[in-house]
């Protein structure tokens, strides 16, 4: 069966999102749908409803599941807990947490920035700095920002903004991290996190995850319609107390298709706390193996980097379009740059969902075996004490 899936001549889509899917959840996307107050839908939602606070660990948080996508999540947090006038505090890593502070401008917030040097993760002094200067209604960071595929301290920040101010609402954006990256809702004290299905909760676009505190949740004051969360509130109480209700109809298929992945997450893989240390060890066995290359990572190897993606150099003598032209014909999809001050000297790959969590499928060994016949190919010259080929851990 895995030889069949980790066929070399299977397309892989390796990117930061939408990734590779679980054939148990394609199957449940492409089952015929039910209807929204069918029963076992109604059971379905409810049980996924709670597997989501087990992702982000939380007993008391309110789980929210909305069709849309990652961007949705920005555009609830911002409508719903921001009114005209409110000062914000965004740790700004890049190109997505620009879109978080054009967000919280459009409904009336007034943002201060916290900037990191390009590649470079949320300085936490800084951040600390910034908290004394001045009371702040709501903290935006970023778990992994996939333009440049850092990883940011969200334990440290979260713990220091709310010795600061305890009344502070602290906001993450998980798109690139949540079901992957270590996140401890209820220990850090976190108001609002939130992501999308097509990221490493392996389920294909269409859903947007968002799961707020009780203090969070007493700070609702909606500016839009369909985002107005005082409407959402019941629905999501009802399925879980598997009671159909309407506002208006939820993704049927994608909701079961979540189901699927998610008990994959907390069962079939071990749980949150297997699958974070797991995660861990890929993402350094592939920042070492891209080291041992003799390639230049965006952002540095160590804490601040993401271990569900890794952002790349080219060498210089490498153009960045004959490359990906090269990695697709080889069978594997890989993202261009993002961050618009370097957008076209760098690449993008991820590892996360199957990909990371199935090693027996072979997809980063592929991965990598393309990217080392691929860099030869467009006339990169590899260390001379480099051994190609060798599965991950094994440097």
């Amino acid at each position: 069966e895995f030889r069949k899936m980790s066929d070399p001549n299977k397309r892989l889509l390796l990117i930061p999102g939408p990734i590779e899917f679980h054939e148990s959840v394609l199957a449940a996307n492409g089952r015929q749908t039910l209807s929204h107050v069918d029963p076992g839908f109604i059971n379905t939602f409810g049980e996924t409803i709670e597997q989501i606070r087990s992702v982000v660990l939380t007993e008391t948080g309110q789980p929210f599941v909305m069709s849309g996508s990652g961007t949705l999540g920005l555009e609830a947090v911002a409508s719903n807990l921001i009114q005209r006038g409110d000062k914000a505090l965004v740790c700004n890593t890049g190109y997505f947490a620009d879109a978080m502070t054009d967000c919280l401008t459009r409904f009336g917030a007034e943002v201060t920035e916290v900037k990191s040097p390009l590649g470079e993760a949320v300085d936490v002094e800084a951040v600390v700095a910034a908290l004394h200067v001045g009371p702040f209604k709501l903290l935006h960071i970023i778990h992994v920002e996939s333009s440049l595929s850092i990883g940011n301290d969200i334990e440290t920040i979260a713990l220091a903004a709310r010795k600061i101010q305890p009344e502070i609402l602290i906001c993450v954006d998980g798109v690139c991290a949540t079901g992957a990256e270590e996140l401890r809702f209820d220990a850090w004290d976190i108001d609002a996190a939130f992501t999308g299905s097509q990221k490493a909760c392996g389920v294909p676009p269409g859903l947007m995850i968002l799961v707020l505190s009780q203090r969070a949740m007493k700070h609702i004051k909606p500016q839009t319609y369909y985002s107005d969360l005082t409407r959402w509130l019941p629905i999501m109480q009802a399925y879980e107390k598997r009671v159909g209700s309407y506002f208006c109809t939820p993704s049927v298929n994608l909701v079961v298709a979540l189901n699927v992945s998610l008990t994959r997450l907390l069962n079939v893989y071990g749980g949150m706390e297997k699958i974070f240390v797991t995660m861990k060890t890929i993402g350094q066995n592939m920042r070492d193996r891209v080291l041992a290359m003799g390639l230049k990572l965006v952002s540095p190897s160590g804490k601040g980097a993401s271990n569900t993606m890794t952002s790349i150099y080219y060498p210089d003598n490498v153009d960045g379009g004959q490359f990906r032209s090269a990695m697709s014909k080889h069978n594997c999809i890989i993202a261009g740059g993002l961050h618009p001050a370097i957008k076209t000297k760098y690449f993008r790959i991820g590892h996360m969902g199957i990909s990371a969590l199935e090693p027996e499928r072979g997809h980063l060994e592929q991965l990598v075996a393309a990217m080392e016949s691929c860099l030869r190919e467009c006339g990169h010259v590899f260390p001379k004490d480099y051994v190609p080929s060798q599965p991950l851990a094994q440097l």
